[in-house]
């Protein structure tokens, strides 16, 4: 589970005014890096960012005119981390490599494109086929969650 520490450039804006808003996000106490940050206000999506090096992103935002508004963000690992995260066993996509994910790597099991039982998600190392290697991979990354490797990384 990510954390976000995020902090206005000012304490008491005043309605419609321009402010910064700076935040980091962490996985543990560890920042984390590349990752999609969405802002949204009274449930509407303001602002993206991506996280930088160091786990930090920043918003420039006009305050809504209304008094009371609801802010908060929402953090996404972009797809092409996703992916590469996919790619080490996290075969359903739910961010941890577990049972589930051998369980769908063994229907697939000797598998090439065209079989009845061929899932390309399976094929982890991309050389069209389902077999030990593919197995190997997932084993060796067994009970990996997307966090852990984030932090790793």
């Amino acid at each position: 589970m990510f954390s976000v520490s995020l902090l206005p450039s000012k304490t008491t804006p005043e309605p419609g005014e321009t402010i910064e808003l700076f935040g980091t996000v962490y996985a543990d106490s560890t920042p984390i890096k590349d990752l999609k940050v969405v802002l949204l206000i009274n449930g509407a999506i303001q602002k993206e960012a991506f996280t930088d090096r160091n786990g930090n992103f920043k918003f420039e935002i006009s305050l809504p005119t209304a008094k009371t508004y609801y802010a908060y963000v929402e953090v996404y690992a972009p797809e092409r981390l996703a992916e590469e995260f996919a790619s080490l066993g996290d075969i359903n996509s739910d961010g941890v490599i577990n049972e589930e994910d051998r369980n769908l790597l063994s229907k697939a099991y000797h598998s090439v494109p065209g079989s009845p039982n061929w899932n390309p998600k399976c094929d982890l190392n991309k050389d069209n086929k389902v077999d030990l290697k593919d197995l190997t991979i997932l084993s060796k990354n067994y009970g990996l969650t997307i966090e852990e490797w984030l932090k790793k990384r």
